[in-house]
């Protein structure tokens, strides 16, 4: 009884370090750094204020640990398609802003416009290219302060800084970023200019059937893949400094996917990003 006990009260702690089933649960059970983590972390969820320029967005404060156990769940959702990065920021950060609220964090949106680009073998090319990129953010205490940091698992394995967010994608000959600020959660493109107060349920459906179409995609590139359809090819001399994704990897929902296939520009009313 006491066993039985204790493996169900471990297998909630893994559940809540991100486990989205009870194989994935019973994997993170295997991993003593997994459980300690969940233990320790500390989940209080404070306020703080953020300013960009006349922007002023009141945003969760939360520790560092349970940012990255946020973001594991992020990543680990399988219905974001994280391994397709050539299109569909705008409805990856609405869903994960989204999700982060009905689990009582409040985020923000961080948009940059320029010229980006970031190596990545999810791309036949060795890389993707936006003229702009969005993402979620939440204010993290770190070091005594309260630093804003980016969630974006289709190029990053964690939560990090918006410096180090606009910087990777900026840092190619010619790179630059003409602009970057900081949203509310509810805006859904760039621009920031809507005055929203509320989720528009019309970019809720939208976001939904943008991550449908691209979900669809990338299983047809693993079937192509598996196939020998498909070679893919590594990014060009990327820079081993470079920590997002270098290296292919396997979801954590298990099941190993390829690079992100290059096809034809989606035919949405949102701008490519």
């Amino acid at each position: 009884m006491k066993r039985t006990l204790l493996f169900i009260i471990l297998l909630l702690l893994s559940l809540s370090a991100g486990a989205q089933d009870l194989r994935q649960a019973v994997r993170v059970l295997s991993d003593p750094q997994s459980i300690t983590s969940a233990l320790n972390c500390d989940r209080t969820v404070g306020t703080a204020t953020l300013v960009d320029g006349s922007t002023s967005l009141e945003l969760s404060l939360i520790s560092e640990e349970y940012a990255v156990e946020l973001f594991n769940m992020l990543a680990a959702r399988p219905e974001i398609p994280f391994l397709y990065p050539q299109d569909g920021c705008y409805a990856r950060a609405h869903a994960m802003s989204r999700i982060l609220e009905e689990l009582g964090i409040i985020s923000g949106k961080v948009f940059v416009e320029g010229d980006l680009r970031v190596e990545t073998n999810r791309s036949p090319d060795g890389y993707v290219e936006w003229w702009y990129h969005v993402a979620p953010i939440v204010m993290v205490r770190k070091n005594g302060q309260n630093v804003p940091f980016v969630f974006d698992p289709s190029i990053f394995q964690r939560p990090v800084p918006v410096a180090e967010w606009t910087g990777i994608q900026t840092r190619h000959p010619g790179g630059r970023a003409d602009r970057t600020y900081e949203t509310s959660r509810y805006e859904y493109t760039p621009g920031g200019q809507s005055g929203r107060t509320s989720w528009g349920q019309g970019d809720l459906d939208g976001a939904a059937r943008t991550m449908e179409g691209y979900l669809a995609q990338q299983r047809a590139y693993t079937q192509r893949l598996a196939r020998g359809q498909i070679v893919p090819r590594n990014p060009a001399q990327a820079s081993q400094q470079q920590v997002p994704y270098q290296q292919l990897q396997a979801p954590r929902q298990g099941t190993p996917w390829p690079p992100a296939q290059k096809l034809q520009t989606s035919q949405q009313q949102n701008p490519k990003n």
